[in-house]
């Protein structure tokens, strides 16, 4: 039962991102210039690196997950794990703030 369990909490954490991702609303940015078509795509670079490090983190948020059940009580292999955990959300943190502040640049600033 705790594999199944285990089994169905990682698929959700894997399927997660690709369903938020989905719900959002694409405004692309009117390519006129050069300075927005350069801007169109440092948002885009973003966008996609953001991605990509969401899909990392919760790929170390489960394999620490894992980590940290099959530790047995080791006290070393349970800290490793829940410092994996943290290095991942901490990762997920930053690239977001990363895009967060990108997007509020271009939108915003320029």
């Amino acid at each position: 039962m705790k594999k199944i369990a285990l089994s169905v909490f990682a698929l959700s954490l894997l399927i997660t991102p690709f369903a938020l991702f989905a719900a959002g609303t694409y405004q692309p940015l009117p390519t006129s210039g050069t300075v927005t078509g350069i801007l169109g795509s440092l948002m885009t670079l973003a966008n996609w690196l953001f991605s990509f490090l969401l899909v990392a983190g919760v790929i170390g948020i489960v394999v620490s997950g894992y980590l940290f059940v099959s530790s047995a009580g080791d006290a070393t292999k349970a800290a490793s794990a829940r410092q994996m955990v943290i290095y991942s959300l901490v990762g997920v943190l930053v690239g977001g703030l990363g895009v967060i502040l990108v997007n509020w640049v271009v939108n915003e600033i320029l």
